[in-house]
């Protein structure tokens, strides 16, 4: 059990506010963001884990958007720029996707 605490999750590299963590971007287009990368660029991480779809996530994963970072007290959403359909990438399919909304 973790104890709880007043820490929020913090970042020189991300843009944390309220419950989402934001700004994560891709080294190249087809790239994919490494968990243990973004963790070694938060402030504080003492029992915080990644999870996808309510399942706990390895750190040898690598992020998408719609996954949280989360304790037993708070949970981020993280959002990964360009990353809209929420496979890890960015690739053409989230452009279409993202055209498709601002047509509709």
């Amino acid at each position: 059990m973790f104890e709880k605490t007043s820490k929020k999750v913090a970042s020189s590299t991300y843009t944390v506010e309220d419950s989402v963590i934001k700004n994560i971007r891709l080294n190249d287009i087809y790239g994919k963001y490494y968990y243990q990368n973004f963790v070694n660029m938060l402030a504080f991480t003492e029992g915080f884990e990644l999870y996808h779809n309510n399942q706990k996530v390895d750190n040898k994963a690598y992020l998408k958007t719609g996954m949280e970072y989360r304790n037993n007290y708070k949970s981020y959403k993280i959002i990964v720029t360009g990353d809209v359909n929420g496979d890890g990438a960015v690739k053409m399919n989230d452009l279409m996707k993202m055209a498709n909304h601002l047509i509709d």
